[in-house]
């Protein structure tokens, strides 16, 4: 074998190569970018329990508003 030969495969190689990353099955698209993951920020105690208040509130007045009282 000859040094052009090897020469020609091996250029026919990545030139096969090339083609099956541009036409294979999944074609020549970008590669996703990733989001940022953002830190998970701890919530104060208190805080957690004005919203569960709130929540509780809410379900009280639906249920008022339901009754046609409120």
């Amino acid at each position: 074998m000859t040094d052009s030969t090897l020469l020609g495969m091996v250029l026919a190689g990545l030139v096969f190569f090339g083609l099956v990353r541009v036409f294979g099955p999944r074609g020549w698209r970008k590669p996703k970018r990733r989001t940022k993951r953002t830190k998970r920020v701890r919530v104060h105690p208190l805080i957690l329990k004005e919203r569960k208040l709130a929540a509780e509130l809410r379900a009280v007045r639906a249920k008022l508003r339901e009754q046609h009282l409120l």
